[in-house]
């Protein structure tokens, strides 16, 4: 018998090595979520002391705005946490935070009118509500717990953008060519005008910093993360809602203060996937080390989704009247559709998680139920499980050696979800 045939024999009785069964962790460290948040047993100390929390959702359910409303009231009430990072842009977040301090309810309905126009599923019922809600919460707290919405991402609607430049702008003494040529870019809606006049109009307001700052005041820092923002306006969209929080905290210098942000849950994912290098995986390795992410997973319920473009040709008309009388929500709306919602690999609208099962057996139907990953004998510290999605909706390590809590620490499951009700 020569080397090589008996090395492939010793090679044949090595032990052959698995991935940990992950169900006797999850047994000793799942919760009923609401409940959780009072008994601080899954969500402790270590939590609380996160510089940035983030939770991922998937939109178009209804039930995580409830939860994000709850999360961010134990956050804001306890752990001084005053920042709320949304998926808006600046120009939003300073209507949503004018309704906040107000209670004028024609900002929000400016907010939720633009998103019914893109028919982006965050315009519905549940966010409306939630955004009531937050501005009661608002009302109810002294000075130094009141919060502070932060809008990260890249422009969402140039016409409220518009509105918000020419609200900064009101006093032109200073630039005036240079700001009507980027106003005006702004009404032609031309995106390389506008990222080329907003840089011009940017480097003249910081090389006369002191000159700007005496004409602009309090509007100054506004007007400079607006401007960063445009500039940026072609850039990849998860570094530029990095960059427009690394400018934030440092224009008002927030270097030690704790933030939460709900947001989409590719944006919430602190490593790699699709080669794409995620928002708070930016924010981790750039900002600060102490960032946590719950991540969003749903079985067994129903999509908000809007019928458009390719929708349509997947659903005929007929069909989607059939579908509308078991959602009454949609019964008077040919810009959304109620879709089945299931962890199977048959559904096209799904999200297909292997042994996402375990899961299940220790959440009650119909409930909202934590999981933490995290721990010295946590399986999810050496692999994968949970970490990709396949189907539709997928998500895939770029490196496939990273382990779960790389990526995320703790898994909010939801059964039987309910979609979002459109607006």
């Amino acid at each position: 018998m020569n080397k090589c045939t008996l090395l492939f024999i010793l090679l044949l009785q090595l032990p052959v090595f698995s991935q940990k069964d992950v169900l006797p962790f999850l047994k000793k460290n799942n919760g009923e979520f609401y409940a959780e948040l009072q008994k601080s047993a899954l969500l402790d100390a270590g939590f609380s002391a996160n510089r940035y929390i983030f939770l991922g959702e998937i939109h178009g359910f209804a039930e995580p705005q409830q939860v994000d409303l709850a999360l961010f009231k134990r956050l804001n009430s306890r752990d001084s946490f005053n920042y709320y990072i949304a998926e808006i842009d600046d120009a939003k977040a300073w209507l949503l935070n004018e309704y906040l301090a107000t209670g004028n309810e024609l900002l929000l309905e400016d907010v939720f009118y633009s998103w019914k126009q893109d028919t982006a599923q965050w315009s519905n019922k549940q966010y409306f509500e939630k955004f009531r809600e937050l501005h009661a919460y608002q009302q109810s707290l002294p000075a130094q717990k009141k919060f502070t919405v932060v809008g990260v991402d890249q422009p969402q609607d140039l016409i409220i953008t518009l509105r918000y430049f020419k609200l900064l702008f009101t006093k032109t003494s200073l630039f005036v060519d240079e700001v009507r040529q980027l106003e005006k870019a702004l009404e032609e809606q031309s995106l390389p005008l506008i990222e080329q006049t907003a840089k011009i109009l940017l480097d003249r307001i910081s090389s006369e910093k002191d000159a700007s700052q005496q004409v602009y005041g309090i509007n100054y820092v506004k007007i400079a993360l607006l401007l960063n923002n445009l500039q940026g306006i072609n850039q990849s969209r998860d570094f530029s809602m990095y960059q427009n929080l690394k400018n934030y905290v440092a224009a008002y210098e927030l270097e030690t203060k704790k933030m939460y942000g709900f947001l989409g849950m590719f944006h919430c994912l602190q490593t790699s996937y699709n080669n794409v290098t995620p928002f708070a995986q930016l924010v981790r390795m750039n900002m600060s080390e102490q960032t946590c992410t719950i991540l969003g997973y749903y079985t067994d319920g129903f999509i908000m989704m809007p019928y458009i473009g390719q929708m349509k040709q997947m659903l005929p008309a007929a069909v989607v009247d059939q579908m509308k009388g078991s959602h009454p929500d949609f019964a008077h709306t040919d810009r959304y559709v109620a879709l089945p919602y299931s962890n199977s690999q048959s559904n096209p609208f799904m999200e297909k998680v292997a042994e996402i099962e375990k899961l299940e057996q220790l959440a009650n139907p119909s409930s909202v139920h934590l999981f933490r990953l995290t721990g010295k004998d946590s399986p999810f510290n050496k692999q994968s499980t949970y970490a990709q999605v396949n189907g539709a909706m997928g998500l895939q390590l770029t490196n496939k050696n990273d382990a779960t809590t790389k990526a995320f620490q703790y898994i909010l499951l939801i059964r039987n979800v309910n979609p979002a009700s459109p607006r």
